[in-house]
């Protein structure tokens, strides 16, 4: 493992031990890949520790156990918003959303929104990592 990712895995053990609701690592092989630390909030919501891509990082949320209609967002340390398109999210990393973001050390935290509405949205899990 890389210094960076063991400092992603440092501080979603650390927040996993204090945050609320809980964010767990998954260690599923049929679900993860052993090499990209995973963080997961319910079953809706897992965010893949970032990639790094030139002068950015790509970050993967995606849904672990049920397919819903909504959207990601993902917020930076530089306190931007990322919102993925609002579609079907299917079971599974291959189907999640990539956010290609400029590469800065912090907390990146991400969202699963189910979308009842265009204005009505419900939180479906909240997780966050730093590096």
């Amino acid at each position: 493992m890389t210094a960076a990712g063991a400092s992603v895995a440092a501080a979603g053990t650390a927040q996993a031990a204090s945050a609320a609701p809980a964010s767990t690592r998954v260690t599923s092989p049929s679900l993860v890949s052993p090499d990209i630390a995973t963080y997961c909030n319910g079953s809706y919501l897992c965010m893949d520790a970032p990639i790094v891509s030139g002068a950015n990082y790509v970050i993967t949320d995606w849904t672990p156990t049920y397919t819903f209609v909504g959207h990601w967002q993902l917020q930076t340390p530089q306190n931007k918003s990322y919102d993925s398109k609002s579609k079907l999210n299917h079971l599974g990393r291959s189907n999640g959303w990539k956010f290609t973001v400029p590469r800065v050390h912090g907390k990146y935290c991400s969202t699963a929104w189910a979308d009842k509405s265009a204005t009505n949205h419900v939180k479906l899990g909240y997780v966050c990592y730093e590096v």
